[in-house]
């Protein structure tokens, strides 16, 4: 088939003759060219190529094409010569017009050092490759060369965090048109800023996207969106290029419709075109994020700034360095930005990459790993944080046969948080307990393995002016963490949540108020239990969508308020629908004994006392006890005890132990016990209480449906051992 040669690059054609030609149409590289400057500079290159190939060894014992190929893979590590046309393009950048294939041999990319490698960095390239599509190398197959082809698309994640954020601001009350003004700590894209917009009130300079001052190629990313929508700019060889910003973003556009039809019906107005919206309302604006920032990690206060509404920072301060103590420095600016709230958004790590870089261009940057149990501590001790949510896209989650492409990346994350605004709080920062640690390795206390940590005076965490907030919530988060498969960030969030719910609702008594905090393992998987004293109405949760809620009342007539939160809590029942049928209130019955030396032993004898030789299931709950009794004295030294509660359906068991939170939190021993009763028990848990200070009292418990009555038909009666698992 006769190759067609365009009539404008005719004069190039006849001087570089038949062969050059032909070799870069046989390898597509024009369909690379975006434009005739370029195409024609591809084909002089080419030319000179194939003059440097002259003197390599395998010169005219191969085809001309094969040849530069083979070339190309020596030197790039890639059959597609189109690499070898970039080292080519680099060599001259850096040295002049190459004389020899010598000076195209490979070089390290240097390693960007944070923000002030960023005058180098690529966004075009970074945005083409993420939310437009990308080059597929050419290939050979057999004697024959498959061309290159464009492959459109977006990094996946991309598009489903963004229904997953407008989720959960739903969840947390955000009305449409309800936010004044926005600031942003804006990098190279959009859908951020895009996504968040339907929530802003409309109208110039309601949207500020701040750029930092030493990137001033995202500077102009931004003032081409707030123009023409068009980003003129010369890419790293000197060639003049250009990208349109809505159809980069198109895609997006479509999935934020799509969303907000699903999480905000009857507003689609809202949700179209917002890369539009965000155009006609951004106030461009350059500076150092840091500027918002406390001056040094742990600092107790950060700058009085002047804040906007809510902020948005999009991975950010992730880049600025690998130390994770830079970007929590950075994480308060974004806080100290906002007054009422704001979504933050993170690449999370491929297991084993946890130092991977990023690349724009050909410039790496530094990447600090996500650690989101640590924005779970971060989240959860911030004085200024109401209330949060952490959503995810995972490679792990993604349906069969979609597939997710990045350096060492397995998917992203995204906070939503919403912020007190109290005079007092503003400025405030998180409580950096271990300053030797922050020097260390930047990890801020409330990991796994710190004793709880106490807010400033007057953190407003919990409004009400009898609750022992310190202890309350640090004891909550510790046992959540510490008990919930997978440590479900979202499950202990909202467990926290309807917590606080809870708390403000208590009527103020002589004692702080001291909420138990339950883990249940059951059908369905875990369930979050949450009991507060002194509530006689529930409160509104519907927002937190409780698995189910009630009343319950004690042998003293003592009222306690109770909900309980699940992974998964399908239709969530209406909020006292169980009082309303008579069927939220419980009078427990029990008896109790208390036991020092040989706990084991003293319960198991307790127990058979209590039970009596005829009730079904009685040598379970005796060995079952009798463990529970060995692993709560593995957690303190002091006099344990044990409650019995039987009915004719069920027998529930319950040993105490009073204990002084450590930095383990004897984890161990809980781990075991819960291996042990999930595989003979119904339901199985360990409740926390705080009592006070870090003494708090734990409760190993475990329940056993069984009928009382009837003969005992079990052999083993009065042995010690326990009878197989029966459900």
């Amino acid at each position: 088939m006769p190759i067609e040669i365009p009539n404008e690059l005719r004069p190039v054609a006849s001087i570089l003759g038949g062969v050059e030609w032909r070799t870069a149409e046989f390898f597509g590289l024009p369909a690379r060219a975006e434009h005739d400057l370029d195409n024609a500079i591809t084909l002089g290159e080419v030319a000179h190529l194939q003059e440097l190939a002259k003197t390599h060894p395998g010169y005219g014992t191969v085809p001309a094409a094969r040849l530069l190929s083979d070339i190309s893979t020596e030197l790039t590590g890639h059959a597609d010569p189109y690499h070898l046309l970039l080292r080519y393009r680099e060599a001259w950048i850096e040295s002049g017009t190459p004389t020899s294939l010598a000076d195209l041999a490979p070089r390290t990319p240097e390693a960007g050092t944070g923000w002030g490698s960023w005058d180098r960095s690529d966004p075009a390239e970074y945005m083409t490759r993420n939310y437009w599509g990308y080059w597929e190398d050419g290939r050979w197959q057999g004697d024959s060369f498959s061309p290159p082809r464009f492959v459109e698309g977006t990094y996946v994640h991309d598009t489903l965090i963004i229904p997953k954020v407008h989720e959960a601001m739903a969840k947390l009350g955000i009305e449409i048109r309800s936010i004044d003004n926005v600031h942003e700590f804006a990098g190279a894209n959009l859908y951020p800023g895009m996504a968040i917009m339907p929530f802003v009130k409309s109208g110039e300079g309601r949207y500020i996207a701040f750029t930092y001052t030493g990137s001033p190629k995202e500077h102009q990313v931004w003032r081409a969106a707030a123009g023409d929508g068009t980003y003129r700019y010369r890419d790293s060889h000197g060639i003049p290029r250009s990208m349109h910003l809505p159809t980069v973003f198109s895609e997006h556009q479509k999935v934020i419709a799509d969303s907000g039809a699903r999480h905000f019906p009857g507003t689609p107005d809202a949700f179209r075109n917002t890369v539009h919206t965000l155009s006609v309302s951004a106030d461009i604006r350059e500076g150092d994020g840091f500027d918002y920032a406390p001056a040094s990690p742990g600092a107790v206060t950060a700058p009085a700034v002047q804040r906007k509404r809510w902020a948005v920072e999009a991975y950010v301060f992730e880049s600025v360095s690998s130390e994770p103590k830079v970007e929590w420095q950075g994480t308060e600016a974004v806080v100290n930005a906002a007054e009422h709230g704001f979504v933050s958004y993170r690449m999370s790590n491929t297991p084993g990459h946890d130092n991977a870089s990023y690349f724009m261009g050909d410039q790496s940057f530094p990447k600090t790993p996500l650690y989101r149990e640590r924005w779970a501590n971060f989240l959860d001790g911030h004085p200024r944080v109401k209330a949060w949510r952490e959503v995810v896209s995972l490679d792990g989650d993604l349906p069969p046969g979609v597939r997710s492409v990045s350096i060492g990346e397995d998917g992203l994350a995204a906070y939503v948080v919403t912020l007190y605004d109290h005079p007092e709080l503003l400025g405030r920062t998180y409580t950096w307990a271990h300053p030797e640690r922050i020097a260390h390795d930047g990890i801020p206390p409330g990991a796994p393995g710190d004793p709880p940590t106490p807010p400033p005076s007057g953190a407003l965490a919990y409004p009400s002016g009898n609750v022992d907030s310190a202890t309350a919530k640090s004891v909550v988060i510790a046992q959540l963490s510490t008990l919930l498969p997978g440590r479900s960030p979202e499950l202990i969030g909202a467990s926290h949540n309807v917590m606080r719910a809870l708390v403000t609702q208590a009527k103020p008594g002589t004692d702080p108020v001291a909420p138990t905090v339950r883990v249940v393992y059951g059908p369905g998987g875990p369930r979050v239990r949450i009991e507060v004293p002194g509530i006689g109405e529930l409160p509104q949760l519907a927002a937190f969508r409780p698995f189910r809620s009630g009343i319950v009342v004690d042998d003293d007539r003592r009222m306690s308020g109770w909900a309980e939160v699940a992974a998964a809590p399908g239709a969530a029942r209406d909020i006292g629908a169980d009082l309303a049928r008579g069927q939220g209130h419980e009078i427990r019955a029990a008896s109790a004994g208390r036991v020092q030396a040989d706990p084991a032993t003293a319960i198991r004898n307790h127990l058979r006392d209590v039970l009596g030789p005829d009730r079904s299931r009685r040598q379970d709950a005796i060995g079952l006890g009798a463990v529970a009794a060995e692993w709560a004295a593995a957690s303190s030294d002091g006099r344990i005890g044990v409650r019995v509660e039987s009915t004719n359906e069920r027998i529930r068991v319950a040993v105490d132990v009073t204990v002084l939170m450590s930095g383990t939190h004897n984890r161990t021993a809980d781990a075991a016990f819960l291996a042990s009763a999930m595989y003979t028990a119904n339901a199985s848990g360990i409740d926390l209480q705080p009592l006070s200070g870090r003494v708090v009292r734990k409760t190993l418990w475990f329940e056993l449906n069984g009928r009382a009555a009837g003969p005992s038909t079990d052999p083993t009666s009065g042995s010690d051992t326990p009878a197989p698992p029966s459900r």
